[in-house]
């Protein structure tokens, strides 16, 4: 005998209402347990290989576009400070290369001593959060960055620390834009923006 079980829609979208929300507290939890690491974030884009190949109506492709946002923890490292000795490691100009370099190698040296088939690894990689989103032009970048600014320590820990974001080059080129963008709105109306 076959049990038929109904569903409404209302019951699935409490239910992933709830996943959403419980994978937010996973998410501060991480980062809250972990405040005093270094992190490398993975900017990335996705494409649902699912697709109708035959027109319906006016519509002849459903692909959909994703943003995916993941970071790992760099262990037994110690988060890059924004400013150290007075010494910012952001210009006007651009990011500083050289200066970038130096404290890099002062200061995380033994990370090139790893092995990187580690650093590789998928173990103990956190998804922070995805969107429906193309990573197409600056205004996709800049709501793409929202996934790490809407956790509030991220948000906290930004204001002293640097994150490193791993993308594809328009991605880094776009984000090297937006961060310039905010610094001159910063510096010209002396208010702290994100």
């Amino acid at each position: 005998m076959l049990a038929r079980l109904t569903v409404l829609s209302k019951t699935v979208l409490r239910y992933k209402q709830q996943i959403v929300e419980n994978h937010f507290k996973k998410i501060c939890k991480f980062f809250n347990k972990n405040i005093d690491c270094l992190y490398a974030f993975n900017l990335d884009n996705y494409h649902s290989i699912h697709e109708i190949h035959r027109p319906n109506n006016t519509f002849l492709s459903s692909t959909k576009h994703f943003a995916t946002c993941t970071t790992k923890k760099v262990d037994f490292l110690i988060p890059i400070l924004a400013n150290y000795n007075n010494i910012t490691l952001f210009n006007l100009v651009n990011i500083d290369a050289n200066n970038l370099c130096k404290y890099l190698k002062q200061i995380y040296s033994l990370l090139f001593d790893r092995k990187y088939k580690e650093e590789r690894s998928m173990k103990d990689l956190q998804l922070v959060d995805f969107k429906e989103l193309e990573l197409h032009s600056f205004e996709n970048y800049a709501d793409a960055l929202k996934m790490i600014i809407n956790v509030p320590l991220l948000n906290n820990y930004l204001n002293q620390n640097v994150i490193l974001i791993i993308t594809n080059w328009p991605g880094q080129l776009f984000i090297r834009k937006i961060i310039t963008y905010l610094k001159i709105q910063q510096s010209v109306t002396n208010i702290s923006q994100v």
